[in-house]
């Protein structure tokens, strides 16, 4: 059934009402998928941080076996689909990776991990979340950019979460914000890690910047200047609700069309599979 799977029946990045500000079961977003036409689902709620860190937003550990058990059951009931049981990663104070690697993919038996920055925590140990109500100086951006790379170098992630949520905070590109991001498509080349271009920010609200009305992300400069680079990308819905299982894909999809970014939905799944020997 897979050998001839399409970028577009694979959806990696979903959210179920375990992370606090999502709604739906895993089985409610496989029914979903079914119906958009999907081969290929993969669940992957926000993954705990070490004491409880941050839990308005995710899972607390105690939780995770809930979340590993949810899967077999849902593959019993959903036999046509191929379901993934995975989670998406953040970084926060000096969280070492075999953090997520021993303690949550290997313990849990999870297909795979995904990761993206949320919010980045300055040097006086302030969290500043990431807002388009907010604005910020360089250094922030700054900050996002080595915490997105510390990521990717990290090796143990097959993509990267909307690696341009940052932009949403900013009012104008300019040469200064260019040169700080490529950061992010040049360590992604270097690796091989896909970025994701994030269909969720397509779904928000636009917003009125200094340089004009656009969405919060994706953002058009980053994906033109990334696709300079030898990248390729996966689209996800990042839903946060089942009926938004394939939410705006498709226009996410026009911006890897518009910019000639490869796009490896498929080839990521694939991998993912067979690593697991599904």
């Amino acid at each position: 059934m897979l050998n001839d799977l399409e970028n577009r029946e694979v959806n990696l990045h979903t959210h179920i009402y375990m992370c606090r500000h999502a709604s739906g079961t895993v089985e409610d977003y496989c029914s979903e998928a079914i119906k958009s036409g999907m081969k290929v689902l993969g669940i992957s709620d926000h993954a705990p941080l070490p004491e409880h860190r941050r839990s308005d937003s995710r899972m607390d550990m105690e939780q995770v076996p809930e979340y590993a058990a949810m899967f077999a059951p849902a593959r019993e009931k959903f036999p046509e689909l191929t379901l993934l049981s995975g989670m998406e990663a953040d970084v926060d104070f000096d969280t070492p990776m075999e953090y997520f690697t021993e303690g949550l993919l290997k313990k849990y038996d999870l297909d795979y991990l995904c990761a993206g920055v949320h919010c980045v925590r300055m040097e006086d140990m302030q969290l500043t979340v990431i807002s388009p109500k907010k604005r910020f100086e360089i250094n922030v951006f700054r900050k996002f950019v080595d915490d997105t790379v510390r990521l990717i170098e990290w090796g143990i992630f097959d993509f990267i979460n909307h690696p341009d949520i940052m932009l949403m905070s900013l009012d104008k590109w300019d040469s200064q914000i260019e040169k700080e991001l490529s950061r992010i498509p040049a360590a992604a080349e270097k690796s091989g890690t896909p970025l994701e271009i994030n269909a969720y920010g397509l779904r928000k609200p636009v917003v009125e910047y200094a340089d004009g009305i656009r969405h919060q992300y994706p953002v058009l400069n980053f994906w033109e200047m990334a696709s300079t680079y030898r990248i390729s990308c996966v689209i996800g819905s990042d839903a946060h609700r089942p009926e938004d299982v394939f939410g705006n894909s498709r226009d996410a999809y026009a911006i890897a069309e518009k910019f000639h970014i490869p796009c490896v939905n498929a080839e990521v799944a694939k991998k993912i599979i067979q690593r697991r020997g599904k």
